[in-house]
């Protein structure tokens, strides 16, 4: 018989124990990915509160976003249909995210996730304590700009607004540092334009704000430059 089956119970329990022991060393050597885990945390259950009326049974339908038990994956989604405006790849992901849990958790689990993905993006963004990060989140994600937005059904426009403080703390973190090209930067604004039209525009004038206040020097253009080519 090998080691492994030779333990004891005894052993293997002590084993699991400094594993986890590791593990919790691990989480609090690393502040930032643990504020970013508490912060996702504390607002993944906030956002359930939203959510909750939706849970419980039937499909949710908003103005402009309709779900059902057989939508099925539009041309546009593809970009074969040219009068479509909104023909982002993100409705694919919408579409493998039907198959994976259902059409009726395919209606609000989008929504439930704008919670957690712009509070951890608001505190990578202001730092600080816990206070401080928890106040910008829920100044964030709690006001009439996203009760509207999900009266209406732009789920997809919340989605890349709870990106975008991502985008802007990576691209902060780009000049901070001096780099011409930094690849997160440009996988975060590729997955920004992604979701909406709406935010190559929006996520275009942070990302312009961040690079030209304060004067602006010849990297940041080259920066800017690079991304919106790596993008494109």
């Amino acid at each position: 018989m090998g080691a492994a089956a030779r333990r004891s119970p005894a052993s293997v329990s002590a084993h699991a124990r400094a594993e986890w022991a590791r593990a919790a060393r691990w989480f609090l050597e690393r502040p930032y990915i643990r504020c970013r885990i508490i912060d996702a945390t504390v607002f993944t259950l906030l956002g359930l509160l939203v959510v909750i009326p939706w849970i419980n049974g039937g499909w949710l339908n908003l103005l402009d976003w309709v779900s059902g038990p057989a939508k099925s994956v539009a041309d546009a989604a593809y970009g074969l249909d040219d009068q479509q405006s909104d023909a982002m790849p993100v409705r694919i992901a919408l579409a493998l995210l039907r198959d994976i849990v259902g059409s009726r958790i395919a209606g609000w689990l989008p929504i439930l996730m704008v919670f957690p993905l712009a509070a951890s993006g608001v505190g990578a963004l202001v730092g600080g304590s816990i206070q401080r990060r928890w106040t910008a989140s829920l100044a964030y994600l709690f006001n009439t700009f996203v009760v509207d937005r999900i009266y209406a059904g732009h789920i997809l426009l919340l989605l890349g607004m709870a990106m975008l403080p991502w985008v802007v703390a990576s691209f902060l973190t780009a000049r901070r540092e001096g780099r011409i090209f930094r690849v997160r930067s440009a996988l975060w604004f590729s997955l920004l334009v992604a979701t909406s039209p709406h935010m190559a525009w929006i996520g275009g004038v942070a990302v312009l704000a961040v690079h030209l206040v304060p004067r602006p020097q010849r990297v940041d253009v080259f920066r800017v430059a690079l991304t919106a080519a790596a993008v494109i």
